[in-house]
């Protein structure tokens, strides 16, 4: 047996507790949808509203609606018409208590006509003529039986009768409430001339010899409904909210890194002297799995001209590049890795970020429609993301668009949120003509989302470390009845065993358990790494021992032949045959004092001093046990 000559520090350190790798894998990566709303499919999906400019009042004319899958801002204005009323202002009859608006007194008659005129339009025409309608505030106090009342207009000489009453059966009253009111035919085509020259004529016509009543006339009057111009402001909105989504967007974090000149301050980064210039570089930012770095975006509050970045590519072995200036407008290198060094002489940086993928908001549609009126500079549509706009476009424009807009900036201002809200303003200072205008969104996208589906290690209960002895059993530990995996069966796990020491102990693995067998008569410290893995190659380890502890056996004596003649008084040898695997230092003796025990020579040196039959007992020890054997000598007298 040998005994172990493990130093005292190797013993420690393979004493010291297992630390699992840690090595997942990807297994798949997926595009994520970041507005899977902007298909319009669905209008529970979008928040609408739309109020009066510059007001929480309701608008009129503008409205947002989702529907045939298409997000639209209708904006409608009808004509703007304003009704004016002039009242006559003279008669040819002399029916003056006629004249002007309606105040109580009258001109009456029974047959002689009463004409009236002099409407004053001249405040109106510069207007458009919508609708004319005759106002009359009139009264025949009894019925009409036989007698009829007449109403006609006379233009260019000619008179167009509008109204007779006759056989009324009571009588009639328009003076003490509304004027009656008589719509005037083809109104658009009336002129302002023909206006200010018409004369509205009022016959009570008698027939038979008495007559039925009278013609009371108050007042005669014409009420213009004309196109006026206006001005106005109205606006609507439709906000998508995708929520608990992954954001597409790297927080670097300003504590980390390296800085020179540079301090982190309640507000951020900034320099440790004001006007001294100062440089932060970030700690390494990786592309995630199967994706690319996008852009670069901060927020800074200050002046940004001295504010300048570079980025440098760092290799797979940490091996940096060299480093090179970088417009924020454009994209990273594609590489794998890189840093981001920042220099500032004023100011400070609050937030610092890199996307991925280059999020991209894409906005599809059109506008359509009649844009007359509408004011270029304040008519406009725009896009929001997380409350940052990304567009604003005027509304003017007819036709179709698409804009692709990199919103990575915008993606940064939520950790797991995404809000996009489109909206419209119509400001108008129009004649008052009616228009219809319409943006139209028929798809907006927001690109740039991902997900990464890992693979992840197997873990198992660790063994830890084992105590057995020399010349003792082994042990079976349980093993992948204690693993776990997330995609791999436990009994598909593989095992591997590596032993730095096969001359002390045999480890393998047998019916899912780890089996740990002694080599005979070895004792020391072997130390295994057990190995898991899962079907994708991720791996769980473990480092333990197997310290066995040695056992110091007794010498090893073989047993002398039979009966062994010896002369009497002569000196005779006997082989002796003794191994000790711990011990070199034997000590050897007998109870005769005739023999004494040579185990360099391996023998036993005997005279016997009588003859005759003499049983002689050998003793051999080494520092802790003795084995004992019997020597039986016969002893005789040479002839």
């Amino acid at each position: 047996m040998t005994k172990a000559r493990v130093a005292t520090l190797l013993v420690l350190l393979l004493l010291l507790p297992a630390i699992p790798a840690a090595a997942r894998s990807v297994h798949s990566t997926a595009v994520v949808d970041l507005l899977p709303q902007g298909v319009f499919d669905e209008p529970s999906d979008w928040s609408l509203d739309d109020s009066v400019s510059f007001s929480t009042a309701p608008a009129q004319h503008t409205q947002a609606m989702v529907a045939d899958d298409h997000l639209t801002f209708m904006h409608e204005r009808p004509e703007n018409l304003v009704a004016q009323t002039v009242w006559a202002s003279s008669t040819p009859t002399d029916s003056n208590a006629s004249l002007g608006a309606p105040d109580g007194a009258y001109t009456w008659s029974t047959g002689p006509d009463i004409d009236v005129d002099g409407f004053d339009v001249s405040g109106l025409t510069s207007f458009a003529v919508r609708d004319v309608t005759l106002l009359l505030a009139i009264e025949v106090p009894g019925a009409l039986f036989q007698d009829k009342v007449r109403v006609s207009h006379e233009t260019g000489g000619i008179f167009d009768l509008v109204k007779t009453w006759s056989n009324t059966g009571s009588g009639i009253d328009y003076m003490d409430g509304q004027p009656y009111r008589i719509g005037l035919d083809d109104a658009p085509n009336w002129t302002w001339s023909e206006l200010a020259d018409l004369t509205v004529r009022l016959d009570y016509v008698s027939e038979g010899t008495t007559d039925d009543s009278e013609l009371r006339v108050d007042a005669v009057g014409l009420e213009i409904v004309v196109l006026t111009p206006w001005y106005g402001g109205e606006q609507a909105t439709a906000t998508a909210t995708t929520s608990n989504v992954g954001i597409p967007v790297i927080h670097l974090d300003l504590d980390e890194g390296q800085t020179d000149g540079v301090s982190l301050a309640p507000c951020g980064l900034q320099p440790s002297a004001e006007g001294t210039l100062g440089q932060w570089t970030s700690a390494t930012v990786e592309r995630p799995p199967e994706q690319r770095l996008g852009r670069l975006a901060y927020a800074f509050d200050g002046a940004t001209t001295n504010l300048s970045f570079e980025v440098r590519e760092m290799d797979g072995d940490g091996t940096p590049g060299v480093w090179t200036s970088h417009d924020t407008n454009g994209l990273l290198p594609n590489v794998d890795a890189l840093q981001i060094r920042v220099s500032m002489n004023e100011g400070c940086m609050s937030r610092l970020t890199v996307d991925v993928n280059d999020p991209t908001l894409t906005l599809i549609g059109r506008i359509h429609g009649d844009v007359a009126g509408l004011l270029e500079s304040s008519s406009r549509w725009a896009a929001y993301v997380n409350g940052v706009v990304v567009a604003n476009e005027p509304v003017t424009t007819l036709g179709t668009f698409r804009f692709d807009l990199p919103v990575g900036h915008a993606l940064a201002e939520d950790n797991s949120a995404v809000e996009v809200r489109l909206g419209t303003v119509f400001t108008w200072d129009a004649n008052g003509s009616s228009s219809s205008t319409a943006v139209e969104f028929s798809s907006v996208s927001l690109s740039g989302g991902f997900s990464v589906e890992y693979d992840e290690d197997p873990v198992c209960q660790n063994v830890g470390n084992q105590f057995l002895t020399e010349d003792a059993g082994g042990i079976v530990l349980p093993l992948i009845t204690r693993c776990t995996d997330d995609r791999t069966a436990a009994d598909a796990l593989a095992v591997s065993f590596t032993n730095d020491a096969p001359d002390v102990v045999n480890v393998d693995l047998t019916e899912g358990q780890i089996r740990v067998s002694l080599v005979p008569e070895a004792s020391g410290n072997a130390g295994i790494v057990t190995s898991v893995m899962d079907a994708a190659g991720n791996t769980w380890t473990e480092s333990w021992t197997v310290q066995v502890a040695t056992v110091d056996d007794a010498p090893v004596v073989d047993e002398f032949p039979g009966i062994v003649p010896v002369e009497h008084e002569v000196e005779t040898t006997v082989a002796i045959s003794v191994s000790d695997g711990d011990s070199s230092d034997l000590q050897a003796s007998t109870n005769r004092s005739w023999a004494t025990v040579d185990l360099t020579a391996g023998v036993v040196r005997l005279t016997a001093p009588t003859p005759g039959f003499v049983s002689v007992g050998v003793t051999v020890c080494d520092a802790t046990s003795c084995t004992d054997r019997t020597l039986d000598v016969e002893g005789s007298v040479r002839a």
